[in-house]
């Protein structure tokens, strides 16, 4: 039988009670950038000590939930999960001017990613298509370098601050890509090479329309192998099954014959 803490961290108020107190910390770090009155700022500090209290409280009910209490940390979730809370325990007047803390204290937004299933789905089918979004990187990268060494060369004269060495073209050809006021961009060049307008067309096409399709498509199917992980074995399951119903059918007919 479940015992209390493991039937009660799988129940909606729980989990409710996280999300709000995560969320709240997120406006708490946000109110704390602007310039606001030390009374203010003094029920921001009870608040948040409020909500560090019931992270404390929480982590142990999620501990103890598990028999073998070390089994908690076995989830990598769960351990990233400890060390943000751990360090957020450390008093702010000590942490302030250590850098590394105060930006843990920010990343307790993120906790979001470890308490709700479905941001943790995301993300990891985000971590799991990182090296063949890295291969569709370094095309772009070399489609980007070809294109702005032919800027560099060519549009240079027109405008040296847009064009002036390979990496100031580069950012260009960012800002083209996004379609931040490219078109003042290529009507510049237009005014002194009539088909300039053919660059950034192939330009765009190559890369705003080609390479994001195949972002899309290499996260799609990453969300479709991390939401489906056993389809592949239960193709493969079948398949076998199939092979040996048809041994049998060849069996059986064989011994009529």
């Amino acid at each position: 039988m479940k015992n209390f803490s493991e039937y009660f961290k799988d129940t909606f108020l729980f989990n409710f009670i996280v999300v709000f107190a995560i969320l709240a910390t997120a406006i708490i770090d946000g109110a704390q950038t602007y310039n606001l009155s030390n009374s203010t700022l003094k029920y921001i500090d009870i608040l948040d000590d409020t909500i560090m209290s019931w992270f404390i409280v929480e982590m142990f009910i999620r501990i103890v939930s598990f028999e073998k209490k070390l089994d908690f940390f076995k989830e990598p979730w769960n351990t990233i999960d400890f060390i943000i809370i751990t360090f957020c325990l450390f008093p702010s007047n000590t942490i302030d001017n250590i850098l590394i803390f105060r930006i843990i204290r920010i990343f307790r937004v993120l906790r979001l990613f470890i308490i709700i299933p479905k941001l943790r789905i995301l993300f990891s089918s985000l971590t799991k298509s990182i090296p063949q979004l890295t291969y569709v990187g370094i095309m772009m990268f070399i489609i980007f370098y070809v294109f702005a060494a032919f800027g560099s060369h060519y549009f240079g004269d027109i405008n040296e601050t847009l064009w002036g060495d390979i990496g100031i073209s580069m950012l260009t050809l960012f800002r083209v890509m996004t379609f931040e006021d490219w078109t003042d961009v290529m009507y510049e060049v237009m005014e002194v090479y009539n088909i300039g307008w053919l660059y950034f067309i192939v330009f765009i096409f190559l890369t705003a329309f080609a390479f994001l399709n195949m972002v899309i498509a290499i996260l799609s199917n990453g969300l479709s192998e991390e939401t489906h992980p056993d389809t592949d074995n239960q193709i493969s399951e079948i398949k076998d099954e199939l092979e040996l119903l048809n041994k049998k059918l060849d069996m059986l007919l064989d011994s009529k014959c």
